[in-house]
């Protein structure tokens, strides 16, 4: 079967040779025709010079834009757009200004185009970075790069790893070493500097230093995770605790759900030293910290690895960052000590730190969950100026009415206190646990309209009801969060 070379990027432009590439020793046939379809074409000579076979040759004509971006329509996709289907040949073309560039070449029709970023520019491509993706055309969609293809590869400009690795994902099933290739130096350095600002402060960064960018680069790794590091380190620069809170409980959560293997070892060290630090700054994401960490998995030997050992033996206390069972408890009671007709209940808890959540049957058919989480002077700072108000995620099991629920604690003395309330179900069993890093006033607006109402349903008393009705006042009218409430109130 004949292998298909298309665009690997979104956007495409027609290319011509420049005119100072026409020389009389390529002149012969470098016509201007068209191709039929309104592209531009070159005769043969003009298409084939500066090429021996299917190599590229660095004596070959210098290549310019005519045309429009994706034949006009640049809200198209130039990989599904139906004129690369066959015929045509990878190559590095050379640009106006001496830039190799990523390019196809049609010889049956003499047109060529040179791929674009989404900035519009050349997508840089040397003619060694070319042949390797035309390897990996050859036998499309491949399950995994050769070794001399990763190092190629490895070098190439960070738009066409992208671009590469998007595709592949769209069209196959890649090793998760084929993602090693995107440009992870750029995530471990942007990962040393946030880590040394949670550790010694703003200081830790020169004032000089220029903020390092991702982008978008490594979205084919999924989870998008490199999104929240930026964001936690806008918040640290900017001194916004409220932005590099939300950063730092994002990081955790898409941490959590991240396939750690397509990243390299040492990004995954530096990402675990990260996670490390993180507590002692934002107190309440040490439970979510450790299932990421959990996911990463955290190395505790190896010299030079970590120079904080205090800070690793306070992250690991209490039986390490395994985050074990959820609170348990069958639904048949046994009877009790007393009369048949005296009240039972049965307790059981799960300490997720820093929040520890109590779960009771009783004999009545209810589950009642309380969670408390200890007010320290650093943990009543971040209510205060990360959160405003704090929310945790928790779910539930066996009970009627929802199984995924937000805990609104308030501040009581020392502690801070949250409880629900739920008719038991028909199973034998009920079961509670947090179920993601809490939340606060800047997610409001985001909650689960459904598990909002889950939420109101499940408050023992109307005042608790009337806290959550003050807490959505800050929202829009007709915002749908704001409307489960000010409904779920009513009722």
């Amino acid at each position: 079967m004949t292998a298909t070379h298309s665009p690997l990027s979104n956007w495409v432009v027609d290319a011509i040779p420049t005119a100072d590439a026409l020389t009389p020793d390529t002149m012969g046939d470098n016509t201007m025709g068209d191709d039929g379809m309104g592209h531009d074409t070159m005769g043969d000579n003009a298409m084939g010079a500066g090429t021996t076979g299917d190599t590229p040759t660095p004596d070959g004509p210098r290549w310019r834009a005519d045309g429009w971006i994706n034949d006009g329509d640049e809200r198209a996709d130039a990989r599904r757009m139906p004129r690369f289907a066959d015929g045509w040949q990878r190559r590095s073309l050379t640009t106006e200004d001496g830039t190799p560039a990523l390019g196809l070449v049609h010889p049956a029709s003499g047109t060529a185009v040179l791929e674009l970023t989404e900035s519009g520019e050349p997508v840089p491509a040397t003619e060694e970075t070319a042949a390797a993706v035309s390897a990996l055309e050859e036998r499309w969609p491949p399950a995994q790069l050769t070794r001399y293809e990763s190092s190629v590869l490895a070098e190439a400009d960070p738009a066409l790893r992208y671009s590469l690795l998007t595709r592949l994902v769209s069209e196959g099933d890649p090793r998760p070493d084929s993602f090693h290739i995107l440009p992870w130096e750029r995530v471990e350095n942007l990962v040393d500097e946030v880590t040394a600002t949670l550790r010694r402060g703003p200081d830790a960064l020169p004032a000089v230093s220029p903020a390092i960018r991702l982008r978008h680069h490594f979205a084919p790794a999924g989870s998008r995770f490199t999104a929240s590091l930026e964001q936690l380190d806008a918040g640290l620069r900017a001194a916004d605790p409220v932005v590099a809170r939300v950063g730092a409980t994002r990081l955790c959560s898409r941490l959590a759900t991240l396939r750690t293997d397509r990243l390299p070892d040492t990004t995954r060290l530096r990402l675990s030293g990260l996670l490390l630090a993180l507590p002692t700054v934002h107190p309440f994401l040490r439970g979510a910290a450790r299932i990421a960490a959990a996911r990463l998995g955290i190395p505790l030997s190896g010299e030079g690895r970590f120079d904080d050992r205090s800070l690793i033996d306070e992250f690991f206390r209490d039986g390490g960052f395994t985050s074990g069972p959820p609170a348990m408890l069958p639904t048949d009671l046994a009877p009790a000590a007393g009369s048949d007709d005296e009240a039972r209940q049965a307790e059981a808890r799960v300490v997720r730190e820093p929040f520890t959540i109590r779960l009771a049957v009783t004999s009545t058919g209810r589950a009642e969950i309380e969670v408390e989480a200890p007010l320290t002077e650093t943990a009543a700072e971040s209510v205060a100026t990360s959160y405003g108000v704090l929310l945790l995620p928790v779910r539930v099991l066996g009970v009627v009415g929802g199984t995924d629920f937000y805990v609104l604690m308030e501040a009581d003395e020392d502690l801070l206190l949250g409880e629900l309330d739920l008719p038991v179900g028909r199973g034998r069993f009920v079961s509670v646990d947090q179920s993601g890093p809490p939340v606060g006033r800047a997610e409001l607006a985001f909650l689960g309209v459904a598990e909002v109402r889950a939420t109101m349903r499940a408050l023992p008393t109307r005042s608790d009801r009337e806290r959550w009705l003050d807490l959505v006042g800050t929202l829009p009218a007709g915002h749908p969060v704001r409307t489960a409430v000010e409904e779920e109130t009513q009722r």
